[in-house]
């Protein structure tokens, strides 16, 4: 949707951009109506998500009107629009790519997590199943000689796990 603006009436390129180079909202909106549907169809052919594709746009225009005072031609904020979005599709991807990469390793990391639990697991069952095999085998020693007072129930034990 094309808002009419006074720039419509203007025959001269360079009167658009002195307004545009001087903040003119008209002027702006002139370069943005020109320019933000060719932009978004070419960050959506880069990154195949509209809504992104969007934003990436919606923030090189921000980026356009802070940097107006230097552009010198429609051509030149074509041009300088098109490398900005071009870089910042790259980002998009680039950041992407990087999320996609640590979910990946946390998944391998929980996985290797509940592994290594699990070996604790039975380590810890097989342990308990031994030391209640040897318990009831310890109890029943009899106690007494030399150093051993007659009435310890148990000997000491010293168990050791490689």
């Amino acid at each position: 949707m094309q808002v009419e603006t006074k720039i419509e009436h203007y025959n001269n390129e360079d009167v658009v951009m002195l307004s545009f180079r001087e903040g003119d909202q008209d002027a702006f909106r002139w370069v943005y109506d020109k320019l933000v549907r060719p932009l978004t169809y070419f960050v959506e052919n880069i990154i195949f998500s509209t809504t992104d594709a969007e934003d990436i746009v919606a923030n090189a225009f921000s980026k356009l009107y802070n940097a107006r005072s230097g552009m010198r031609s429609f051509e030149h904020i074509k041009r300088w629009l098109y490398v900005i979005v071009r870089n910042e599709s790259i980002d998009y991807l680039r950041s992407k790519r990087r999320l996609r990469e640590s979910h990946t390793e946390v998944a391998y990391l929980e996985s290797a997590a509940e592994g290594q639990l699990e070996t604790e697991r039975v380590k810890t069952e097989v342990f308990q199943k031994i030391l209640a095999e040897i318990g009831h085998e310890i109890q029943s020693t009899p106690r007494g000689g030399p150093g051993f007072p007659a009435g310890d129930r148990l000997l000491p034990i010293e168990i050791k796990f490689n």
